[in-house]
């Protein structure tokens, strides 16, 4: 199957991890309305974090439709475009008053196919001591449950290389039901960088992802690892254009009504 086939499935995989990642620190859910994931805390609430859209829908009216529809009038649109609807739909969504905050390259493979490196410094962290040292390194932020540390096909994965007592890398991995893999927060810290750890991390992460059966692995790519995936044997079909809607402002939450 073309990269280009895969990209609804990708998009899926997509809308469901960041949703659960949303959820850890309050519950947040990926609804779809017909072709469009809406991510969005659920349940709603007074102080509710802006919505966001992901579709291939190159219509900006039909962004404008559902955004209307949310609950929370703060949203964001994020248009996953190929490069063949790019030159037509981009100049759209400008004419209608979207703004472009941020352009991401999406990238999936099937982790049987991918190029590995060497990955023998990296542990996958299964105790709750280790769990710590990541929490800690994360400056507070908790990569994983206790609940998700021990079983071998757990909902999310958590690597590391850890050495002389320090975290110097972390990635994970989460699990969207049989569908594939959501590649999450993988970070090598300054002092340790150019020693190929981001690739040990991402191997590491693959080489199980394809152990456990996984049929797709998929990232979205900051300009660094834009670099460094397509050595594994990634493959960027479309890249995501996040948008301001037209008429956006931004709003204390406590006004979000």
């Amino acid at each position: 199957m073309r990269a280009e086939d895969r990209i609804p499935t990708a998009i899926e995989v997509f809308a469901c991890a960041f949703a659960r990642i949303r959820s850890r620190t309050y519950p947040s859910s990926a609804t779809r309305v017909n072709d469009v994931y809406v991510i969005h805390d659920d349940p709603y609430r007074l102080k509710a974090r802006a919505s966001e859209l992901v579709t291939q829908n190159p219509n900006p009216a039909r962004h404008i439709e559902v955004g209307r529809q949310m609950e929370c009038p703060r949203w964001f649109s994020c248009f996953i475009a190929t490069p063949e609807q790019e030159p037509e739909a981009l100049p759209r969504f400008k004419e209608e008053g979207f703004k472009r905050i941020r352009i991401e390259p999406l990238f999936l493979i099937d982790p049987r196919q991918a190029n590995l490196s060497d990955h023998s410094r990296v542990q996958r962290v299964q105790d709750a001591e280790l769990a710590e040292a990541c929490r800690i390194a994360r400056r507070g932020r908790q990569a994983i449950r206790l609940e998700e540390l021990e079983p071998d096909d757990s909902p999310v994965r958590l690597y590391t290389v850890f050495e002389a007592g320090r975290v110097l890398a972390w990635g994970s991995s989460f699990k969207v039901g049989e569908l594939g893999h959501w590649v999450s927060d993988v970070f090598v810290v300054p002092d340790a960088r150019r020693q190929g750890l981001g690739k040990a991390i991402m191997s590491a992460i693959l080489a199980d992802d394809a152990r456990l059966g996984s049929p797709m692995s998929v990232l979205l790519a900051s300009n660094a690892g834009s670099q460094l995936y397509p050595h594994l044997g990634y493959q960027s079909p479309a890249r995501l254009h996040m948008f301001k809607p037209p008429g956006y402002t931004a709003k204390p939450r406590e006004l979000c009504l």
